[in-house]
């Protein structure tokens, strides 16, 4: 009996060992009381443990990096006024991207004589 290669192709991918999909990962970075909160999730609200962050200025010069703890979080102090790229890496496959502006400082009111 001779089968087909498209039922031959089937079968061996079916016999093979699969690939798991990977769920998609995501940050948020917010600006609160003089720091930076990095918070990394997977797409199943889990958080990316141990997930290595990078965040760089807008010439691409790093200005921090660390690694979420078990909740998926990280923190440092705020750098600058400016635009910075905030990526998570958490794992082959998963990695994120988002952006942070640093405002200036408001300017203090001028003081009357």
């Amino acid at each position: 009996m001779k089968l087909p290669v498209q039922m031959v192709s089937l079968l061996i991918a079916l016999l093979l060992p699969g690939v798991a999909l990977a769920h998609a990962v995501g940050v948020e970075a917010k600006l609160k009381d003089g720091k930076v909160n990095v918070e990394a999730f997977f797409d199943d609200d889990t958080p990316a443990q141990e997930a290595k962050i990078i965040v760089t200025d807008a010439d691409g010069k790093t200005v921090a990096e660390g690694k979420t703890d078990k909740t998926g979080r990280w923190s440092f102090p705020a750098p600058a006024a400016g635009k910075y790229k905030v990526v998570v890496e958490a794992g082959p496959g998963h990695r994120a991207t988002t952006t942070l502006t640093v405002p200036a400082p408001a300017p203090r009111p001028a003081r009357a004589p």
